[in-house]
């Protein structure tokens, strides 16, 4: 989770989840920047998404793949994960 918020004293400060980041004041701030901070927290968080869906849902992710094999349904939107179930 991010956060950016613009204090009424004229600062912007930028949280992530566990705590502030950044603080500076608005004048400092041009909406390029914002974009800027957003697009990379886009890009973060989508190169690692799939890394992060194996870390915690490792379990789920199997039974899922087993459970739509053994039906024969598609597997198309769990390729990603096939490392997971292949020996």
């Amino acid at each position: 989770m991010i956060a950016i918020i613009l204090q009424p004293t004229g600062c912007v400060k930028a949280a992530v989840k566990s705590g502030w980041v950044a603080r500076l004041p608005l004048e400092e701030i041009a909406a390029a920047e914002i974009d800027r901070l957003l697009g990379c927290v886009l890009s973060y968080s989508d190169d690692n998404f799939d890394a992060a869906l194996a870390l915690g849902f490792a379990s789920a992710i199997r039974r899922e793949w087993a459970w739509r094999s053994k039906r024969g349904e598609s597997l198309a939107n769990l390729a990603a994960f096939a490392s997971l179930v292949e020996k």
